[in-house]
């Protein structure tokens, strides 16, 4: 720690002090002997289809030759990582509960609901429709979003390799291609 400590103080470099044991180490100068503690992380993964499925909205995007906005909403497995996927004109819960009945239509009905608490999943049509057909429903803490990782993912996905390759020209094109390039992914 005393060297963790002159190091920031004296040079300003900010070391961790696994890294300063593993120098040390590895240059034969440690005198302390200590015992890294290695971590097992076990990744957050259901075991069975079904069993939860993710939902998330892509923030608005623009299309070039218009200023309307656009939204993708998804509803991807968390374990199959198969995906259903909507390009919709506004965000609300009408649209959710047509992703989510497509999804309930081509994979049967998922176990439990897991969302981030958008204005489209709490809704009390959103909420009925679950409790009526017998699904569980998972709001993430607004501080937590890493536990909807599976789903952020698939936005980067879209990001990287379809909205920043594919040249749209208008939003009947557009969905047309995001159909196909959701049915690629699958």
């Amino acid at each position: 720690m005393r060297i963790k400590y002159r190091l920031k103080r004296k040079y300003e470099v900010s070391l961790s002090t696994k890294t300063i044991y593993k120098f040390l180490k590895r240059h034969k100068l440690n005198v302390l002997s200590i015992k890294l503690i290695k971590r097992k992380y076990k990744r957050f993964e259901m075991k069975y289809p079904n069993e939860l499925v993710q939902m998330d909205t892509k923030e608005p995007f623009y299309l070039k030759c218009s200023r309307s906005k656009h939204y993708f909403i998804h509803v991807i497995d968390d374990c199959s990582r198969k995906v259903v996927s909507k390009w919709c004109n506004r965000r609300s819960s009408e649209e959710a509960l047509s992703v989510l009945k497509e999804w309930v239509k081509l994979h049967n009905k998922p176990m439990k609901v897991m969302h981030d608490g958008g204005k489209e999943f709490t809704s009390n049509k959103f909420k009925n429709f679950l409790s009526l057909s017998g699904i569980k429903d998972k709001q993430i803490p607004n501080d937590y979003l890493q536990e909807q990782g599976k789903v952020e993912a698939y936005n980067k996905i879209v990001i990287a390799e379809f909205l920043q390759e594919e040249e749209l020209i208008d939003e009947k094109d557009g969905a047309k291609k995001y159909e196909s390039f959701v049915n690629s992914y699958n």
